[in-house]
């Protein structure tokens, strides 16, 4: 897939990826999330914000707000403003 990321090629393998979360799950020690069903006309989710959220966690980073953000924000309305943790500041 690396290989052949932007083309018209590429392709996911469905089973190496699931492999792939179960194996960070585990890391990380967490339940693997399940894919977000949706009926028709509906949005389905491709961010796991669960993983993103043990990521975080796991790797000490104090700045956590961009896991809500995507959480609550997105995917397609994104109605919330991304708030700051301070680490830099703000622009107009």
């Amino acid at each position: 897939m690396a290989e052949n990321y932007s083309t018209k090629s590429c392709q996911c393998d469905e089973e190496i990826l699931a492999a792939w979360r179960k194996e960070l799950c585990e890391l990380w020690k967490i339940q693997v999330p399940s894919k977000q069903e949706a009926t028709e006309g509906e949005y389905v989710r491709t961010v796991l914000h669960e993983m993103l959220q043990a990521w975080v966690k796991e790797s000490g980073d104090p700045d956590g707000v961009v896991v809500k953000w995507l959480k609550e924000g997105i995917p397609l309305r994104i109605e919330l403003d991304i708030q700051t943790s301070g680490f830099f500041p703000r622009v107009g």
